[in-house]
């Protein structure tokens, strides 16, 4: 069977050499595959700040003409709406807007003046037109500004994040005035949110672009524009509604305006249904009528109208086409709802519930919903399309790998010719480690498609995988016979990095570097192949050389630092994430802020290594200042508690276990600390805690000696003598120190209580506890070595000893 798997392979690569026509390509369906990590094309990597902006005006450059209704609701307070609604046409030569009211209402309202105060640069598809049309009064002093953002802000490209388990590129807009970031979606190159900054660097507002419909091929409008202040309170909502783009409007079109055969329509269905009370079917025209003029509210009403007169399936469905228009997700569901008491097996029905679902999450009654779909209409390709990446959008089970793969071999045979389809099934196989399987399916994907790289790719992994090696080498470079692009020359180079051929990996990597000369990645790799090379000059050459790119984002500033630290070179890392600091460290969005603050903690963490105790403290408070990761405040907690102040560590240690119970690390923290403090009690109730989260093998044998040094402690305690002692004083000075977390006091006091009595048992104990947290360990020997020699000591020193242990432990 193999034998002849790899004779089909080699037919196949000869059929492709010899230039046989390419099959036509194919695309899937927009939104399918959101947020999953199966990709059908490769990816085209990084893209510049300036290539990401040309890519969203590009996709508005397509649009010859629309048409299409804006209703805006602006939210004064809670009690106050004002809603507003226009009628808008374009084409090359013409425009119009049909709208007969003015935006006085907002003047003098906190709100108003918000609004005005914003700059707006993405209002699509014509943001000159479309701002005149909304209650928006300023900043009309430009047109086209997304076109022209570089005579009004300075761009760059400043990360990468996930939003809604979707990947997004993040671009900071700054001047002197305003600061925005765009979140603009890495599929669809689209803009999803736009957080606006004053000067001072205090968020103003944030803009959300949701539910984008592509409305003709590859062109997305959003359906809702959603504007927040700085509390997340909703002030503005604009609605889409009736859009229709390169319809060929021409000058009868503008001459006859928006919808007057409708309003005529309108006339006389109100009087026929005001004759007739029982009309259901009239009123449902009427609602339709309603609808296309904007009238939402009458739309609406007139709609439960012929309901209460007939249940008819096509009434809810309008009507949840209205809410679902309007973003009410939820009515829309029950409208659905409702019609499938009528007609539970309607498949569209189950479909639209299961699309809404997915709109507000709710992946398991999405799945539920396609699920029933697809059982009532078994060959509907978009249905099984729809249930296939809302299995793939689930949590990643067994099961819901094998629902995954039958829904695809369906698909596979309704469209043979698909070779997505064939990618996605072999990719199932790959992720269950049925290989072969895999083989099959990225066999055939090429067999469809001879010339498309991706399946020569991924067939590659594959016999790797099955340690074919030769016959992957052979697909890899096939792959780049056929497109020589640095996407195929860096895969080629990691199956040789793998396989320790460095010289090999050498030389792709820099092959797809001609071709990609910034492209973080591929830099980052070359460096660890000339490494692996033992020419750690030339890989210190190409990572120095990264921090000479003017285009990092702050995510490579902490990729490099990491993997230089790994490295163990502490003072490029260093250089590296102070330089990540200078650029990104007056951000104003949050984002940016949680990834400075990681910068920081690194740099902490190296400073701490190198003992540098102040500058290690001063980079976790700085990461703190940004944000309040928990292991930080726990980190922070064990630097002060190697500096003696045990009471700021314990505060540190109480806020993480609030923060974050499951961090069992910070709670053990604080039980060795009520340990040093006598406080046995809590550490037993800490212990206890640890316990009952079920603490992996290490810190649940450290937890189980707590308690037993706790024990031996209690009983230290027990035959202490009271008997007046040299030095007794001190000691007990020492003890109320210790007691408040005041370490380096209470040492001061031990040690003046030796100087008293250097026979004293009880301050070398303790000051030989503090020894061990201070990490001074050859002082902590000699006191061990002391107690070893006095046989009326030697409980002591094992005691001692297992303390130094589980001080040693606290991290």
């Amino acid at each position: 069977m193999q034998k002849k798997l790899k004779v089909t392979i080699f037919i196949i690569v000869l059929c492709v050499a010899i230039n046989l026509p390419s099959a036509a390509q194919t695309s899937k369906e927009r939104g399918l595959g959101q947020g999953i990590d199966l990709p059908y094309q490769m990816s085209e990597g990084d893209k510049s700040a300036k290539e990401i902006i040309k890519a969203i005006t590009d996709n508005f450059a397509q649009i010859n003409d629309f048409k299409g209704s804006l209703i805006s609701k602006v939210i004064l307070n809670k009690d106050k709406k004002i809603a507003y609604q226009a009628n808008i046409m374009k084409n090359q030569q013409r425009s119009l807007i049909d709208n007969s009211y003015n935006f006085n209402k907002l003047e003098g309202t906190e709100v108003g003046r918000l609004l005005n105060s914003l700059p707006w640069i993405y209002l699509p598809p014509d943001y000159s037109l479309l701002q005149t049309a909304l209650p928006l009064n300023g900043q009309r002093d430009y047109l086209k500004p997304l076109a022209n953002l570089e005579d009004l802000y300075t761009l760059k490209l400043i990360g990468e994040a996930n939003l809604n388990n979707n990947p997004m590129y993040l671009l900071e807009l700054n001047n002197l005035f305003t600061r925005q970031i765009l979140w603009v979606d890495q599929e669809e190159l689209i803009i999803k949110k736009i957080e606006i900054f004053n000067s001072n660097k205090q968020l103003v507002a944030t803009i959300n672009y949701n539910d984008y419909q592509e409305l003709v091929d590859n062109i997305l409008l959003p359906n809702l524009i959603e504007v927040k202040d700085n509390q997340g309170r909703k002030i503005l909502l604009i609605t889409y509604q009736n859009w229709v783009l390169n319809s060929g409007l021409n000058y009868n079109d503008f001459a006859v305006g928006f919808a007057p055969q409708a309003r005529r329509e309108i006339v006389k269905l109100e009087k026929k249904v005001n004759n007739n009370p029982k009309d259901d079917e009239s009123r449902y025209l009427l609602s339709k009528l309603y609808y296309k003029i904007l009238d939402i509210e009458k739309a609406i009403e007139t709609l439960k109208e012929a309901i209460k007169i007939d249940k008819k399936v096509k009434y809810y469905q309008k009507l949840a086409e209205i809410y679902r228009g309007q973003g009410k997700y939820r009515k829309a569901i029950k409208a659905i709802e409702d019609a499938l008491i009528i007609d539970y097996q309607n498949g569209e029905l189950h479909f639209t519930l299961g699309e809404l679902n997915l709109q507000l999450n709710n992946l398991e009654a999405a799945r539920d919903a396609f699920e029933t779909a697809v059982s009532l209409k078994p060959t509907r390709e978009e249905y099984l399309e729809r249930l296939f990446w809302t299995y793939r959008r689930s949590s990643i089970t067994a099961a819901m790998l094998n629902n995954a793969q039958n829904i695809l071999d369906k698909l596979i045979a309704l469209a043979p010719k698909k070779p997505e389809y064939l990618i996605y099934s072999g990719n199932l196989y790959f992720d269950a480690g049925k290989y072969m399987q895999a083989t099959l399916r990225y066999q055939q994907a090429i067999q469809v498609e001879p010339k498309n790289t991706w399946g020569y790719i991924k067939l590659a992994k594959s016999y790797e995988k099955m340690k074919e090696y030769q016959l992957a080498e052979q697909l890899y470079k096939q792959a780049i016979n056929l497109e020589p692009n640095w996407l195929n020359y860096e895969e080629i180079a990691d199956f040789y990095y793998r396989w320790q051929n460095y010289e090999a990996a050498v030389k792709y990597y820099k092959s797809a570097l001609k071709l990609k000369p910034k492209q973080f990645n591929l830099k980052v790799k070359l460096g660890k192949a000339y490494w692996a090379l033992k020419d750690k000059d030339e890989a210190l050459k190409v990572w120095g050389g990264i921090l000479e790119v003017d285009d990092l984002k702050v995510n490579d500033y902490l990729e490099l630092g990491q993997l230089l630290t790994n490295y163990k070179l502490d003072n490029l890392a260093v250089a590296t994430y102070q330089q990540g600091i200078k650029e990104f460290g007056d951000s104003a969005d949050s984002w940016t802020e949680r990834v400075v603050a990681k910068l920081y903690a690194n740099l902490a963490k190296l400073y701490e290594k190198q003992s540098n105790y102040q500058l290690a403290v001063n980079n976790y408070e700085n990461a703190l200042e940004l944000h309040d990761y928990p292991w930080i405040y726990r980190k922070l907690g064990v630097l002060k508690l190697r500096d003696g102040d045990l009471a700021t560590a314990v505060k540190l240690w109480k806020k993480v276990k609030q923060k974050d119970p499951s961090d069992l690390r910070a709670v053990y923290n604080l039980a060795v600390a009520h340990l040093i403090t006598g406080e046995f009690d809590k550490v037993r109730i800490n212990s206890k805690y640890i316990k009952r989260f079920k603490p992996d093998p290490t810190l649940s044998k450290l937890t189980t000696k707590l308690t037993k040094v706790v024990d031996e402690l209690e009983r230290l305690q027990e035959n202490k003598n009271n008997y007046q002692t040299y030095g007794k004083e001190y000691k007990a000075n020492g003890d109320r120190w210790r007691r408040k977390g005041r370490l380096n006091l209470a040492m001061q006091e031990y040690r003046a209580a030796l100087e008293k009595n250097a026979y004293y048992g009880d301050a070398y104990f303790y000051l030989g506890m503090i020894q061990s947290v201070k990490q001074n360990y050859q002082r902590v020997e000699e006191i061990i070595s002391r107690f070893d020699n006095d046989y009326f000591q030697q409980n002591k020193a094992e005691v001692l000893k297992e303390i130094r242990n589980l001080v040693k432990e606290v991290k």
